[in-house]
């Protein structure tokens, strides 16, 4: 199996356990307090990130890098609180989960116009089956 395999595989693993945990805290917490919460962990892993990247000699940032990770954060941290309110206020936590992790679609455009990636009849076949599952899950 190939790495990149394996961290996608993983990911997707970590990625539904941590929803399921997100859906259970947000049934005794205000979406800001579990904003809060996270704020303190990734501040805790911070020296860590900080070592690791030492380590591999990853001395210097770039700044156009620097404003991408900025607006990155930005937009995944007012994301992340919407998609906490979503949660909280459904009944159907696993329905929520899979309308938010459509995300890639958004993702898959904007690489095509920006980045110019192509866009196979098999990635269309993809963006339908996805739409397709936006109006399947929503009735």
């Amino acid at each position: 199996m190939k790495p990149i395999t394996l961290y996608i595989f993983i990911s997707i693993i970590l990625f539904g356990i941590s929803t399921f945990f997100r859906k259970l805290s947000l049934d005794r917490l205000h979406p800001y307090q579990l904003q809060v919460i996270s704020g303190v962990i990734h501040a805790i892993f911070m020296p860590l990130w900080i070592y690791l990247l030492h380590k591999k000699g990853i001395l210097l940032y770039n700044a156009v890098g620097i404003n991408y990770a900025i607006i990155c954060c930005l937009i995944y941290t007012v994301a992340t609180v919407l998609f906490s309110f979503a949660l909280q206020d459904s009944k159907n936590p696993g329905v929520i989960s899979a309308l938010i992790s459509l995300s890639p679609i958004v993702t898959m455009l904007l690489a095509h116009f920006f980045l110019n990636e192509q866009f196979t009849w098999i990635k269309g076949l993809a963006f339908a089956l996805a739409l397709a599952s936006v109006i399947l899950l929503s009735l």
